[in-house]
């Protein structure tokens, strides 16, 4: 559902219920001034059908005359009820104060407000409400004839009961109206914020990636417009992230391609020195050895410390070489277990020397790559002397490796991911940026190319590698390879 269809259907609602409760509320009260206006009806025929000839019975007592009528009125919601003659007097009334008076005086005291009336006493809902000095209205109907001409019923009838539906009505509509409103602006209150807390998550997210953040990822809760403009900035932050590692792949290309080339003939110019020198130490050992026991030890002392720094710098020259010359892929299949088991059995004298242990978590079933071995060999190794050095008192080194079936910007088409996790020191924020870079080195005596071969190995085979070390918990590198077939 489009987001224009949602916000139609919540005004089609809340109108739609605003009306339903209107028309409930009116028809509910109309029924009951309905059945109001029958009643009043049906006691107006009561008084009408008044039998003078009972009332004034011969035998009978005016206080129970009085009752009679009293009773006509409390049973059928009067105010007051009298019987008057063809002269329009009164010739006996509920109220025993209008006895004798005049129809017209009668009327008079009503107006005047100088008559108190008790309120009819009845029960249910027609009584609520009804107090002294509410709105009144009399009728005079004539009942029949008697010994001195026609008579008249003069009853007073309370108008409370239809003023008191009529208000209730208006203040129920009232409620019910504002009670609509009420939800109306709470179910808009919560689809505004529905709606801007996505628009404010694409806000904070395109601050990021003018920031630099390339790797900002929102998920899409809805399938409405909003919905699609969060997949399309994923997708666009996506393409930018790719298009910025890939410009900085670029740099560091041409970076070390100049490195390189210059480094190269500087090594080519330092390793034949070298060679010469570590000649002429050999030389000078066997030829000028002196014949003083101590003076043999200390000059066979001085003269392997510097073949030593001879051969340290050679191995220097030796590595810059590798790292200069970007690696020559030769893939082939590769059994990717067996790779890693020899790797472990390669490792596994020096690990128990230094009291590490080795956990292995490899799928029995996994299938051959297409790499080269030998450069594969070297950047696992090269990660893993790399996590026994930050394990100086032991630890645990383990070896995980896990399918990728999925697409995901690691791994554009399936692979397969090693993960290599030691229980270490852990690397620093500030040095995991750098961890890559050529002769970057927290380590006495490193050369800080190591990792940087291996980074260069990794990407020329079209994986990845990347570094996760939270603080005190060690660090976990992980490979990220495409596989030669459709899947692990």
């Amino acid at each position: 559902m489009t987001l224009k269809q949602k916000l139609i259907l919540v005004m089609v609602t809340l109108l739609g219920g605003l009306l339903l409760v209107t028309y409930g509320s009116l028809e509910r009260h109309e029924k009951k001034l309905l059945t109001q206006v029958e009643n009043h009806v049906k006691v107006l025929e009561k008084i009408g059908q008044i039998d003078i000839d009972q009332i004034f019975a011969e035998g009978i007592r005016i206080e129970d005359q009085r009752k009679l009528l009293q009773k006509l009125a409390e049973e059928n919601g009067l105010y007051q009820i009298s019987i008057l003659n063809d002269e329009k007097r009164v010739i006996i009334s509920s109220n025993p104060k209008d006895d004798g008076i005049s129809l017209e005086e009668l009327r008079n005291r009503r107006l005047a407000g100088t008559q108190e009336y008790e309120p009819p006493h009845v029960s249910g809902e027609k009584n609520k409400g009804l107090e002294k000095g509410l709105k009144r209205y009399d009728i005079i109907i004539p009942i029949g004839e008697g010994e001195e001409g026609i008579n008249y019923a003069h009853a007073i009838i309370p108008l409370d009961d239809f003023t008191y539906l009529i208000g209730r009505a208006r203040l129920l509509n009232f409620l019910l109206t504002f009670t609509v409103f009420i939800i109306g602006i709470g179910i808009t209150i919560y689809l505004v914020n529905r709606f801007i807390h996505p628009i404010d998550q694409l806000v904070e997210a395109s601050e990021q990636i003018a920031r630099g953040n390339f790797a900002v990822h929102l998920k899409a809760r809805t399938q409405d417009e909003l919905g699609r403009l969060i997949e399309r900035f994923n997708n666009m932050a996506f393409r930018l992230q790719q298009q910025k590692a890939l410009e900085d792949q670029v740099k560091r290309s041409e970076r070390l391609a100049m490195i390189g080339e210059l480094g190269a003939r500087l090594a080519h110019e330092i390793r034949n020195p070298l060679n010469a020198m570590a000649l002429t130490i050999d030389h000078v050992r066997d030829r000028f050895t002196p014949a003083g026991e101590g003076e043999h030890h200390e000059f066979k002392t001085y003269l392997d410390n510097v073949r030593n720094e001879i051969l340290r710098l050679n191995r220097l020259v030796v590595e810059f070489l590798k790292f200069a010359r970007p690696p020559h892929v030769r893939k082939a299949p590769v059994q990717l277990l067996s790779l890693l088991r020899q790797i472990v059995q390669l490792v596994s004298t020096e690990a128990e020397e230094q009291k590490i242990q080795i956990k292995v978590d490899i799928p029995p079933a996994l299938t051959e790559i297409l790499a080269d071995e030998e450069l594969l060999k070297t950047a696992f190794l090269n990660i893993i002397f790399n996590a026994f050095q930050a394990m100086p008192g032991g630890g645990v080194l383990t070896l995980q490796v896990q399918p990728v079936v999925e697409e995901n910007p690691e791994c554009p088409t399936p692979g397969v991911r090693i993960l290599f996790s030691d229980t270490g020191r852990g690397i620093s924020p500030e040095h995991r940026e750098k961890i890559f870079e050529p002769y970057f080195t927290t380590k006495e005596g490193g050369s800080g190319l190591g990792l940087t071969i291996t980074h260069q190995i990794i990407e020329e085979h079209g994986g990845l590698i990347t570094v996760e070390s939270p603080p005190g918990e060690g660090a976990t590198f992980t490979v990220t390879l495409p596989l030669r077939g459709k899947g692990v």
